[in-house]
């Protein structure tokens, strides 16, 4: 919506929005988001918002982090989409310049709820 209404949407706009699917259990509207932020168009997108006056905040975007997967993994295994979740993991898994120690345990535990809440107690077992 924001996109189409002409405001330039950076990491962290996204990153807001995929908080909220993941606080909704909006699995689908999450991973619409992420592959967003995978799109030429958001990629080098300086901030826009009021962070980007702290030191590090200069940064520009190039593509969804370990956060984003995370938020992305996490809606999924609320909204009842465990199968993409387990693909968007492996997808994660995959991209080592992303990969950040501390929210793998996160991602991880994010994939395997949603095989629970799913009552996929099997495929829990091959995360």
């Amino acid at each position: 919506y924001m996109h189409s209404k002409g405001i330039q949407l950076d990491g962290l706009a996204i990153t807001s929005v995929l908080h909220a699917c993941q606080s909704l259990g909006l699995a689908d509207e999450a991973v619409r988001y992420l592959n967003m932020m995978k799109e030429s168009e958001f990629l080098n997108i300086q901030r826009q918002t009021a962070g980007w006056k702290r030191p590090g905040g200069r940064k520009y975007f190039d593509g969804p982090d370990a956060v984003a997967y995370l938020l992305a993994v996490s809606a999924c295994a609320r909204g009842g989409a465990w199968l993409k979740g387990i693909e968007l993991l492996d997808e994660y898994s995959r991209n080592d310049s992303i990969r950040v120690s501390s929210v793998d345990v996160l991602i991880f535990t994010a994939a395997i709820k949603g095989c629970e809440y799913e009552g996929r107690w099997e495929e829990a077992f091959l995360v």
